[in-house]
């Protein structure tokens, strides 16, 4: 087997179009929560969580798969941001094989959409849900000025 052709970024992207860096307006904590349980519904053995804290610094859920030929794979979802917006990245790498005739850009493509799916329902189901408790819209009218 001939020894494996890293893509250029231009080239990945091209053979993954969805497999970007996303920014959701939801705070931080509620989108970690939805990867969260994104990867349980993967069924993904999660090996190490750092969840999100008042600081805000990255919150990031290492996980491990399996593949059929029995290969391991490590994944890493890193969730960033504040109270009003959050930046989800993730990483997908092979950890004892050459080839990964192209599982993990797949991986992340459909995990993505999957996160995408999740953020859209919750805020199609929740209008409310990204507005601060100090949001100028609901702050009562003025009187009129004589």
């Amino acid at each position: 087997m001939p020894p494996p052709r890293l893509n250029s970024k231009p080239d990945a992207s091209a053979l993954f179009p969805n497999a970007k860096t996303r920014t959701y307006p939801l705070e931080q904590a509620q989108t970690f929560a939805l990867a969260e349980q994104a990867i349980a519904d993967n069924g993904w053995d999660v090996r190490a969580v750092r969840a999100p804290n008042a600081a805000l610094d990255p919150a990031l859920i290492n996980v491990q798969i399996m593949t059929i030929p029995g290969w391991r794979e490590e994944i890493v979802v890193r969730v960033t941001g504040d109270a009003t917006s959050a930046t989800v990245d993730m990483r997908s790498a092979l950890l004892n094989a050459l080839h990964d005739f192209c599982t993990n850009g797949q991986r992340i493509e459909h995990f993505l959409v999957d996160l995408n799916d999740a953020v859209i329902t919750l805020l199609r189901d929740n209008p409310n849900v990204n507005l601060s408790d100090s949001d100028p819209g609901d702050a009562p009218e003025a009187p009129p000025a004589n």
